[in-house]
């Protein structure tokens, strides 16, 4: 590796290369071009930054064989082998155009792509409780992960705002306590948005602990305060 590129070696986060088919062709030059550009110590960390992008259409082939995810007679065996090679030999995989629902070749590519990936690292505890209710949600997170990030900032400044201002001014004290069901309601969208972007985006799986703790936190300070303020308040008459 040269001194520029190992200078600048920690600034990259993801280098995306578009193949083209065949796509059982093109991966392998692609790991050739790193294995003959990059020396033995960085070739690790170069290919795991390497994000290959590949059409979602093409993949079936004319001939059935029997592959993990397929069966017996599969005719996406080739997808599958190359589902594998990516997740072994890269970052991963990505598709463009996006895939879109319908199709069968779609829905045989979110099987194997749920198959291949699912065996290769298990879920965290958000994702799972998660994806157990809504099964697709990474589908609508991944593309509107900016917009949802932003609106989840958002409500929780909004929230601690709100938090600071029921302290400080008896107004607002006042109407919060009125209609507490309203903030609590955007606590529980609060830890849902954070749950999904948690589950949905790998740069925040590191982080997963300390965003859900926070978010738990949050929910039951505001329930616990919900409670007292009706053991204070009592029965109505």
């Amino acid at each position: 590796m040269t001194p520029r590129l190992q200078q600048y070696r920690t600034l990259v986060d993801l280098v995306l290369v578009f193949l083209d088919h065949p796509v059982s062709e093109t991966k392998k030059q692609l790991r050739l071009a790193v294995e003959n550009e990059i020396s033995d110590n960085a070739r690790v960390d170069v290919l795991r930054k390497i994000l290959p992008i590949i059409p979602p259409n093409g993949h079936g082939r004319a001939t059935s064989k029997q592959s993990e995810c397929g069966g017996a007679n599969d005719q996406f065996w080739q997808l599958q082998a190359d589902l594998v090679y990516f997740r072994d030999n890269f970052r991963g995989v990505a598709f463009w155009p996006i895939p879109h629902g319908g199709h069968q070749e779609q829905t045989v590519l979110k099987q194997r792509l749920d198959c291949t990936f699912a065996k290769s690292q298990a879920l965290n505890p958000a994702a799972k409780a998660l994806m157990a209710v809504f099964p697709d949600i990474c589908s609508l997170v991944c593309p509107n992960r900016l917009v949802l990030q932003v609106a989840f900032l958002g409500l929780f400044g909004l929230m601690i705002l709100l938090i600071l201002l029921a302290f400080w001014n008896c107004w607002v004290r006042s109407t919060v306590r009125k209609r507490f069901l309203y903030p609590l309601l955007a606590v529980a969208l609060l830890i849902l948005l954070g749950m999904a972007l948690v589950s949905c985006d790998p740069r925040l799986n590191e982080y997963e602990i300390w965003i859900l703790s926070v978010l738990v936190a949050i929910l039951a300070l505001a329930w616990l305060y919900y409670y007292i303020r009706k053991v204070k308040q009592g029965e109505l008459p």
